[in-house]
C-alpha cells in the first residue's frame, strides 16, 4: 500500500515546488528557476518554451540568440482581481535562457498597475506590498508548473504519432 501511495505522490512532489519571489540587495524582486531535460536539444526546449508562452500568455516576445543558446524575453501581466477597479493588474518581465538540456526562467521587473495610481514598481514603497508579493507568488504558480511539466515531457520519447 505504501508503494502505491508513493507512486501516486511522485507527480505532486516533482511539480509541487512553491514559487517565492525574493527581494535582492537592491530592493528589486525576482524569481528564478533552472529546469533540466536530460538529452533535450536547444531547439526542442526552445519550441517547448514557445508553446508554453502561446498557451499561458497573450504576449509579444522578443527573441535573442546568444553564442551558447537562445533567449526569449517578454512582458506579461495578470489581473489582480481587485474589487473596485477592473484595470488593476500585476505586470512583470519573463526571461527564458535556453542551453543544451536546460532552461532558466527568470521573472523580474514586478509592477502593480491601476487606473487610479498608475504603475508602481515593487521596489518602491507600497502600502500593501506583502499582499502583492503573495498574489504574485500565487499567480505564477500555475504557469511555472506548466513550464516544468513541458520541459520534463522532453525526457520522454518523442516518437509518438499522436
Amino acid at each position: 500500500m505504501k508503494q502505491i501511495l508513493f507512486f501516486i505522490l511522485i507527480p505532486f512532489l516533482s511539480y509541487g515546488q512553491v514559487i517565492e519571489i525574493q527581494e535582492d540587495e537592491t530592493g528589486d524582486y525576482s524569481y528564478q528557476e533552472i529546469m533540466e531535460s536530460e538529452g533535450a536539444t536547444i531547439d526542442q526546449i526552445y519550441k517547448s518554451a514557445k508553446k508554453w508562452i502561446a498557451v499561458n500568455y497573450q504576449a509579444c516576445d522578443l527573441e535573442l540568440e546568444g553564442e551558447e543558446g537562445k533567449q526569449i524575453i517578454f512582458k506579461a501581466f495578470v489581473d489582480t482581481g481587485c474589487q473596485d477597479d477592473s484595470n488593476c493588474r500585476l505586470e512583470y518581465s519573463v526571461i527564458l535562457d535556453i542551453k543544451e538540456s536546460k532552461i532558466r526562467l527568470t521573472v523580474t521587473n514586478f509592477n502593480y498597475s491601476s487606473y487610479e495610481s498608475g504603475q508602481t514598481s515593487f521596489s518602491q514603497k507600497i502600502l500593501f506590498k506583502k499582499v502583492l508579493i503573495k498574489l504574485a507568488n500565487k499567480r505564477l504558480q500555475v504557469p511555472v508548473q506548466k513550464l516544468r511539466k513541458e520541459i520534463a515531457s522532453l525526457n520522454k520519447s518523442e516518437s509518438s504519432d499522436w
